[in-house]
């Protein structure tokens, strides 16, 4: 009987150790796809409340990661090959709900939370909006009501997570501000939140 409070205890300990070391830390874990970016740095940025540089670090060999708070937030993390890169790799993020897996390279592509997937997903129409808009012999103005129209859409579609934040943090001068407005207020509360 004593062995088994004894093995009881200690297993209640150990878990107890685990949890307070991790606190509720989340990592962001980013894989460049070849070795060109060994040794250039990658930064971490946060979108909300405001932009502003988090963290750094040092790329090894193709790896590199990030410790960020468990809080429903957005990011940016950004590649650069020196301080003249003109074309750095830029990928958004949204955290609070688990790990996050970046890759980078000529694709860039986010995993590892459905938040982030839909992230993606958004990215990739957002693509292929542009890939249609340059082939479809349209006026320019066609084309930029097309794209307001598109973004709209892509807000109320994602209204009930952060995406929608993001769409409009990244968009906002495409915004009539009633339109901004109806598309705030049509946020679930505590997503609309976020942009306070």
């Amino acid at each position: 009987m004593r062995n088994i409070v004894t093995l009881l205890f200690s297993s209640v300990l150990i878990v107890s150790l685990f949890i307070a070391c991790n606190g509720n830390e989340k990592y962001i874990s980013g894989e460049m796809t070849n070795n060109d970016y060994d040794g250039c740095k990658a930064y971490l940025y946060t979108m909300l409340p405001e932009y502003r540089l988090v963290d750094s670090t040092v790329i090894d060999g193709t790896e590199f990661g990030f410790d960020i708070p468990d809080t429903l937030n957005l990011y940016k993390v950004k590649v650069i090959r020196d301080q003249n890169d003109m074309f750095p790799i830029v990928v958004p993020l949204a955290s609070g709900d688990g790990k996050v897996n970046i890759y980078m390279g000529e694709k860039v592509v986010t995993a590892g939370t459905p938040v982030n997937d839909r992230l993606q997903d958004f990215l990739l129409a957002l693509d292929g909006f542009y890939e249609t808009a340059i082939n479809s012999g349209k006026t320019k103005e066609e084309v930029v009501n097309e794209f307001k129209t598109f973004l709209a859409e892509q807000v109320k579609f994602n209204s009930n997570n952060i995406v929608s934040v993001y769409i409009i943090t990244e968009f906002r001068s495409r915004f009539a501000p009633e339109v901004y407005d109806e598309l705030v207020a049509g946020l679930d509360k505590n997503i609309r939140n976020l942009l306070d």
